[in-house]
């Protein structure tokens, strides 16, 4: 168990010791606090051993580990060279980070005191190399024939505006480096420990000799890109404050109390001024909505976003999934039911009828009744729908339970998307990508599906309807078309057992963002503590320190309602409320506009191709007619080649000059030109070629596109932004069908071209979005 204070760890520099810093360390244990300071043994070494630098960083870690086995948490102070022996034992420290066991403390802070922070692989002289710090050159520093490095000028490297007293005590202390100290690179770096959540801060030094102020704004700037959690002091000093202002530098050490997670609760305030200034959004929900977001990235990653990403990787997965069955169901429907085969794409148009009605219900639905119920209860209704599709007789009746999954599959996306997101910590929030990968899992599998039942048990193809023969035999009847039944009953029984597992097995926690925008800010705590006990870790938020910050809630609902009322207030708020916030500033309201327009667009282009890829390769470009098992066989390995799209998209992303709206852009580029490319020649091979590169470059952008959307609202009416993405997106796949029954009777390829020239529409406008999300926390 953590004891009151965290205890204090200072690791000092290269060539100086822990007397260095005996005026700082007085200081903070007048307060109350215990203080450790480890001598690296690196300094006043008689030789170089060729390993100094994991012999400091070992040091460091013996004395991290005993204060946390004893139940200390850990705040930790690196000056200079420390910086690197820190890094150095990131990874040994994993579980001082995030322990399981209760009983141990962990390091809930680090201060960076015009410290190196390297990237991994890199050591102090890669990092003073001439072309980058010209000043490198002049270093006084010469090397014995044991490999020990002096330095010659402190007074005016390290000291330069320390009192001349002080500086020149300061250099008689100080003792001889091994090279290896220097040349010897880092095992993780120092935004090593971003994985972990911990906050840091970093203290720089402007008048800084050693580390030039570029130097040391360059290393804030590469935390941040790696999703640290990272705040920023900038002191009128040289490279060791602790002489010449040691009250000031206690006092930022100091401020990097357990409590706040790493931040005095006067610091997180400054901090939230930070933010609120820079996005412009100023009400109590913003103030505590970004202590929560303070507080998850504390946390960090474990177990409970880990199997959140598996569940919500569910309703991704049935999504595509029923997406493509009825796809690969239509060539079967209509020699049984003895329907056109042009005219038996309207079967599509009935899903699409229950997607948009779902997507715009679930999405909206989520801010009013909680993102719980609505995650669960569209598996429900998708699951059942889908296991009494197998039973209809007649083309209506399976047309109208296939609206009725759609119904159920059309809120997996906004609702799915927007849950994960709002319990991922911020340096996390990549995995929204990743998490699309579980999309084109649900079209292999689908395809998989069809290819073993459909050829297997399904009416021979010369065989006719027998609503058309007057029942004349052999004709094609539900007696012995049975595969597409088989793959529908599949379908709907891996939907109910996804649903299964999300409901009764998995306990999920409603959303605290949800529960902060509904006035239960006390609920929101004790999810958000909840968490952290699930994940074996801690958290420092309580319902106090959000009243500090954003001001105490207005309690305007009463828990005592009867359900009638409640369901009446909830039906009452289905007006033009949700979506009028979207608009209220030019940014937002170019930056929702374009996010509709392209889910729009894709919307349709993605269902004009994709939703009768098994008609177009079954007639192989207007070619010959290819075999039932071939043209399943295609689609499958089409499927197969689209799954890695995400996992593509999950490592762009992040890529800086590039981020979510580069990789999005450029694989919707791509995607137009093979579609395009599709329609030179009928050959088979030459289809299945391009369809397969389609399928991937697709999954690339659709990862990156769900990934975007919720990140790019924030959270009160995220689910009504992503929601309305989602159902716009629906409407357009919904007049999808319309198009290819109407342009497909007058040129096959038609609705092909028309694919690939709405991916084209819609790259224009992702280069026009206004937001780039890489990197920032959501709201």
């Amino acid at each position: 168990m953590s004891s009151t204070k965290p205890a204090i760890v200072l690791v000092h520099g290269a060539y100086h010791r822990p007397a260095h810093l005996d005026e700082v360390a007085l200081l903070i244990r007048q307060q109350g606090y215990e203080v450790e300071v480890p001598a690296l043994p690196s300094v006043g070494a008689e030789k170089d051993p060729g390993d100094a630098l994991s012999k400091d960083a070992a040091t460091v870690a013996q004395t991290l580990r005993g204060l946390t086995e004893d139940g200390k948490d850990v705040v930790m102070s690196m000056h200079s060279y420390g910086g690197m022996a820190v890094a150095t034992l990131c990874e040994e420290q994993k579980s001082a980070t995030s322990a399981s066991d209760h009983t141990r403390g962990r390091v809930v802070s680090l201060i960076f005191l015009s410290a190196y922070v390297l990237h991994k692989g890199d050591s102090f002289m890669h990092e003073h190399t001439v072309e980058k710090d010209p000043n490198a050159a002049n270093f006084p520093t010469t090397i014995s024939d044991t490999g020990m490095v002096t330095f010659g000028d402190p007074q005016t490297w390290y000291y330069s505006s320390t009192s001349r007293e002080k500086a020149d005590a300061a250099a008689a202390m100080l003792g001889d480096m091994p090279i290896s100290s220097f040349t010897e690179p880092t095992r993780y770096g120092g935004i090593g420990w971003a994985q972990y959540g911990i906050p840091v801060h970093y203290i720089g030094c402007k008048k800084d000799a050693t580390i030039p102020l570029f130097m040391q704004e360059d290393f804030v700037a590469r935390m941040k890109e790696a999703g640290v959690q990272v705040t920023a002091t900038w002191l009128d000093q040289d490279h060791s404050p602790f002489l010449e202002a040691p009250e000031r530098v206690a006092e930022l050490i100091l401020g990097a109390d357990h409590k706040t997670g790493g931040f005095t609760v006067e610091k997180l305030k400054a901090d939230i001024e930070m933010e609120i200034a820079e996005d412009g959004h100023d009400t109590a929900y913003d103030r505590k909505s970004k202590v929560i977001n303070k507080a998850m990235q504390d946390i960090g990653m474990g177990r409970y976003q880990w199997e959140l990403f598996v569940l919500c990787g569910f309703g991704w997965m049935a999504d595509n999934l029923w997406l493509q069955t009825p796809a690969l169901t239509l060539p079967s429907l209509a020699q049984e039911f003895g329907v056109d085969e042009n005219r038996v794409r309207y079967t599509t148009m009935c899903l699409f009828v229950g997607l948009c009605i779902g997507a715009s219900f679930w999405g909206i639905a989520s801010d009013i009744i909680g993102r719980r119920p609505a995650f669960n209860f569209t598996l429900f209704l998708a699951g059942t729908s889908g296991l009494a599709a197998a039973a209809p007789s007649t083309w209506v009746g399976v047309c109208a339970l296939y609206a009725c999954i759609g119904l159920g599959i059309g809120g997996n996306l906004p609702v799915d998307g927007a849950l994960l997101l709002e319990f991922l910590p911020s340096a996390k929030a990549g995995l929204l990508t990743l998490l699309s990968v579980w999309w084109p899992v649900g079209q292999l599998l689908a395809s998989l599906a069809a290819w073993a039942f459909i050829p297997r048990y399904g009416c021979p193809a010369d065989y006719q309807s027998c609503n058309l023969t007057n029942g004349v035999q052999p004709c094609c009847s539900k007696s012995n078309n049975w595969g597409w039944r088989y793959l529908i009953l599949t379908m709907g029984a891996l939907t109910f057992t996804m649903f299964i597992c999300r409901a009764l097995v998995f306990h999920l926690f409603e959303s605290p963002k949800f529960l902060l925008s509904r006035g239960r800010q006390y609920a929101a705590v004790e999810v958000v503590q909840s968490i952290a006990h699930r994940n074996g870790a801690k958290t420092w938020l309580t319902e106090d320190m959000l009243n500090q910050i954003g001001g105490h809630p207005n309690v305007v609902e009463d828990d005592k309602l009867g359900t009638l009322e409640i369901v009446r207030r909830s039906l009452s708020k289905f007006s033009t409320q949700r979506v009028r916030p979207h608009f209220d500033s030019r940014q937002k309201a170019v930056s929702t506009t374009l996010v509709w327009f392209i889910w729009t667009t894709i919307g349709m282009g993605y269902p004009l191709f994709n939703a009768f890829l098994p008609q177009y390769l079954s007639n192989a470009g207007g070619g010959h007619a290819q075999g039932t098992s071939t043209t399943y066989r295609n689609y499958a390995i089409t499927s197969i080649v689209g799954v890695p799209g995400s996992i593509i998209a999950y490592f762009t992303v992040d890529v800086k000059y590039i981020g979510r709206k580069g990789t999005m852009a450029i694989s919707t580029a791509i995607t137009g030109i093979f579609l395009l490319c599709f329609t030179i020649s009928a050959d088979a091979d030459f289809q299945l070629a391009f369809s397969s590169l389609e399928a991937l470059f697709q999954n690339v952008a659709y990862g990156v596109l769900y990934a975007y959307t919720p990140e790019v609202f924030p959270a009160p009416n995220r689910g009504s932004g992503t929601g309305t993405a989602s159902f716009l997106n629906r409407i357009a796949g919904l007049c999808a069908p319309i198009v290819a029954v109407n342009a497909g009777s007058a040129n096959p390829s038609a609705p092909i071209y028309a694919s690939g020239v709405l991916f084209f529409v819609a790259f224009v406008a992702m280069a026009y979005l206004p937001i780039e999300t890489r990197c920032k926390p959501s709201l």
